[in-house]
């Protein structure tokens, strides 16, 4: 796998985190959302030297909810300004994300610990909520001059282990979810 550096500042640093949108994707999907936690902070990481007031990057990570606009903002901001007007609309992106995630924690948090109904309308919620961060991802791989996401289109040790986790669990949710469709539909 070929590697190409991401442009940046003099510091030779990004301004935002690149990474292929298909990459983004599989790992947002295959972690079961949790490759966002990381995605955020390694954007707020590079965006902490470019801003006036000291930010913690691991917190805005782990609560990216509540700082989902403010980066998408930034995002946007950067587009328009040197992606050659690439048109990103942050603030649409970062509430669909913003209402899906909500929505899927809270279908996972009614379905309990039992396989639901819920448990499906989640996972397709989760699927959806990838879409407004590929979105981003895309403007943002504008941004650093790398459009294709190739500077980190490969997949590493740590990644190809998330995956494969990631789609064993998928794939005995599956099996359950799809056992417990037809046993009810049996009992019918």
């Amino acid at each position: 796998m070929e590697t190409h550096p991401a442009p940046g500042n003099e510091s030779g640093q990004p301004a935002f985190f690149p990474v292929s949108e298909s990459k983004l994707f599989w790992m947002y999907l295959l972690s079961f959302g949790l490759y966002a936690i990381y995605w955020f902070y390694k954007n707020w990481k590079l965006q902490q030297p470019r801003m006036q007031k000291r930010i913690n990057a691991p917190l805005r990570s782990l609560f990216f909810i509540f700082f989902t606009h403010a980066l998408f903002r930034r995002i946007q901001g950067s587009a328009r300004d040197t992606a050659g007007g690439y048109r990103f609309v942050g603030s649409i992106h970062a509430t669909l994300f913003v209402l899906l995630s909500l929505a899927v924690n809270v279908l996972s948090f009614l379905s309990g610990d039992t396989l639901s109904a819920h448990d499906f309308y989640m996972l397709v919620l989760l699927f959806l909520s990838a879409l407004p961060l590929q979105q981003a991802q895309a403007a943002i791989n504008h941004i650093i001059g790398d459009p294709l996401g190739l500077h980190n289109s490969g997949y590493g040790l740590v990644n190809i282990v998330i995956m494969v986790c990631g789609g064993l669990a998928w794939l005995v949710w599956g099996i359950a979810l799809i056992a417990i469709i037809s046993g009810s539909r049996l009992q019918a």
